[in-house]
């Protein structure tokens, strides 16, 4: 804060007491372009400062441009499909020009995602029910499925955190990997992710955004 205004500007918005910075202006290699990125320590806060960019949009404090996040972290999908998963994230946003991002960071948890090298076993494409939300915008993401062969789905690009909440039924695409016996199904293989996606289908059916989506899958 002392060093960078823009980080100084978005901190003083947020007024939390556990936050940090990452990325490129940490370690002095930002442009006059570049996102301030965010991490928030512990889930508690994490969730106070999704919050205050839900409430600040809402203000008008805040704003996004989802053309922008779309055209850079270069997405298959169609632009809407990304962008009504997007709207409701509220983990990244736009104030006096300067964009950021928050990334939740584990405080003193341990991680219940499994970290050992797994072994491949295909491409395959599932559809299953979000039956855990609690760890959607971890490192990796993981989303606890009821599903006869795969565990969880666990995300390694941002791009698919927070894509999907408790209840809802996704399709995800990616690579299975057998862990500890278990089966996960992994997005996110490649940092050029062209056939890799996780999508909420009833955020798409609730939307009438389902029969486009199908369109570009066929």
């Amino acid at each position: 804060c002392k060093v960078d205004k823009d980080v100084r500007r978005v901190a003083e918005f947020f007024n939390l007491p556990r936050m940090g910075v990452t990325g490129s202006r940490l370690i002095g290699l930002s442009g006059k372009d570049s996102d301030v990125d965010f991490v928030i320590y512990g889930r508690y806060w994490f969730d106070v400062g999704r919050k205050k960019i839900k409430k600040g949009l809402e203000k008008g404090l805040l704003w996004c441009d989802y053309e922008f996040v779309y055209k850079k972290r270069n997405v298959d999908l169609p632009f809407e499909v990304f962008k009504v998963h997007e709207e409701r994230k509220f983990n990244k946003a736009i104030l006096d020009d300067i964009r950021f991002d928050i990334l939740y960071v584990r405080d003193k948890e341990k991680s219940k995602i499994p970290e050992e090298k797994g072994r491949k076993i295909c491409k395959k494409t599932i559809v299953a029910e979000v039956v855990d939300d609690s760890l959607i915008f971890d490192y990796p993401a993981c989303y606890i499925v009821r599903h006869s062969e795969i565990k969880a789905v666990l995300c390694f690009t941002h791009t698919f955190v927070g894509q999907a909440f408790k209840g809802e039924i996704i399709e995800a695409r990616g690579v299975v990997e057998e862990i500890n016996g278990e089966r996960y199904l992994i997005v996110g293989t490649m940092r050029e992710i062209k056939d890799e996606y996780i999508v909420s289908l009833t955020l798409l059916e609730n939307t009438r955004l389902l029969d486009e989506f199908k369109a570009w899958k066929s």
